[in-house]
């Protein structure tokens, strides 16, 4: 079942199991489909958009207008996805990248260094902590998956770090807009 206009620009037909037919003609049943798709839709953009970039979440569902705790929700679902596949699938990325690298890489330049004082000071809280904030999902699990730690405390922080930011960015995020009006 999908949605398209029909012949006349007011009509909206909906495809049905008796082919297209004009939205009034619709059973409630065809109507349940046709929104739960299009909510499906946007909690699946959400978790995609903070997946890559955690802002991302709370940005797409302000823009979808979802409510911000189903917003806070998906966006912990798309940075815990992205956790979980870097945690796992990460090992063997490497040994590909290896595998294929001409040249070894340098071991000391400003971002290694960098990422041995967050490690040396606070830990993989420090990391989990920053990650949301500063790093993408996926750039603060490589680095929590370089200083070796279990993958098992990686999705614990990470799990942790994510329901809070996630809480507090999709508030701001939400609360912002008011500010200027």
């Amino acid at each position: 079942m999908s949605a398209q206009r029909g012949r006349h620009r007011s009509c909206l037909s909906v495809q049905t199991s008796r082919g297209f037919v004009s939205y009034k003609e619709t059973t409630i049943y065809d109507r349940f489909h046709l929104i739960m798709k299009l909510t499906i839709a946007k909690y699946i953009s959400v978790a995609l958009a903070s997946m890559l970039k955690f802002i991302g979440g709370p940005l797409a569902g302000l823009a979808l207008k979802l409510p911000w705790f189903e917003t806070a929700l998906c966006t912990l679902a798309g940075m815990m996805i992205s956790v979980f596949l870097v945690v796992f699938a990460g090992t063997a990325l490497n040994q590909i990248m290896q595998r294929y690298r001409r040249v070894t890489p340098r071991r000391f330049t400003r971002r290694t260094r960098l990422a041995v004082r967050i490690w040396k000071r606070a830990g993989l809280a420090g990391i989990a902590l920053l990650t949301p904030l500063l790093l993408t999902p996926i750039g603060g699990t490589v680095l929590a998956v370089s200083f070796r730690v279990p993958p098992v405390r990686i999705l614990l922080a990470m799990l942790a770090s994510g329901s809070f930011w996630g809480v507090v960015l999709t508030l701001i995020t939400y609360q912002l807009p008011g500010l200027f009006r």
